[in-house]
């Protein structure tokens, strides 16, 4: 059987594959939805982070993170696919949700994005709209075929939906415990201290004994791979600090407002 290159399949409308200027489309097209897919690329990891450490091979990629997999309340049951160098988490809806209105289109893309941000994911990658790979079609960057590695099982769209709730209410205790696996922390792994604790809250962390308050977004950048900064740095500065790009800051602070199941009564 002939191997298709670089193929693309959508998890929407009526799943079709091919390339991905061709089967890509707005969220404004989509009209069903069978799942979703979170981009998993060891690239962009700090390749010294102990929380998600990046691997050589995607195998041991998925190895190194199972524990973190193991723990997430969805993405513990997604299909993992290798798309190349990394991996593709897909997550499959056990029965399809009709996005009959644009507030229904709205709404998903928001739960997606969300879901999506609680792992760190490719910040670049797209939503709703993202493509995984065909299993047994070619990577031309690698010529590695794509391959489930973990079969997965369905998720009922109501426990996509109450999960990303639960974020609105909590996002850095859902996240932190994610990463962390507890909600006390020896020491801080934001600043590492001796004899420091991180206490998981709701809306951010509290180191003891050391940084005090650790945001969301910083617990990502202790993942992500370093950035350097785009301006040229001062004279007798040291080395470039972590900086969260747009579309990190994204990930970090997912967009909720507009994923809850029912929107609030105006008051009358």
């Amino acid at each position: 059987m002939r191997q298709e290159v670089d193929q693309r399949e959508a998890l929407y409308n009526d799943r079709p594959v091919g390339p991905a200027g061709v089967i890509q489309v707005p969220v404004e097209r989509i009209t069903t939805l069978h799942g979703f897919v979170v981009d998993l690329d060891p690239v962009k990891l700090d390749p010294d982070n102990p929380l998600f450490p990046p691997a050589d091979s995607p195998r041991a990629f998925h190895q190194a993170i199972g524990r973190v997999l193991a723990r997430h309340p969805l993405f513990r049951d997604a299909e993992v696919r290798v798309s190349g160098t990394g991996l593709h988490l897909v997550v499959h809806l056990a029965s399809a949700v009709e996005l009959k209105t644009a507030a229904d289109q709205q709404r998903w893309k928001a739960v997606v994005r969300a879901a999506q941000s609680t792992l760190p994911a490719d910040p670049d990658a797209p939503g709703v709209t993202a493509l995984t790979r065909p299993v047994g079609s070619i990577n031309s960057k690698n010529g590695a075929a794509v391959e489930v590695i973990a079969p997965g099982e369905p998720v009922d769209p109501s426990r996509v939906v109450e999960f990303v709730e639960g974020l609105a209410a909590a996002p850095f205790r859902t996240v932190a415990t994610i990463l962390l696996g507890a909600d006390r922390f020896q020491p801080c792994p934001a600043c590492r201290g001796e004899g420091t604790r991180l206490d998981v809250l709701d809306q951010f962390g509290w180191c003891y004994g050391g940084c005090s308050k650790v945001s969301l977004e910083r617990l990502f950048d202790l993942v992500y791979r370093p950035e350097p900064r785009s301006e040229k740095p001062r004279a007798g500065a040291g080395e470039p600090r972590r900086r969260a790009s747009p579309r990190r800051a994204i990930a970090a602070k997912p967009p909720l407002r507009a994923a809850r199941s029912k929107p609030r009564k105006k008051p009358r």
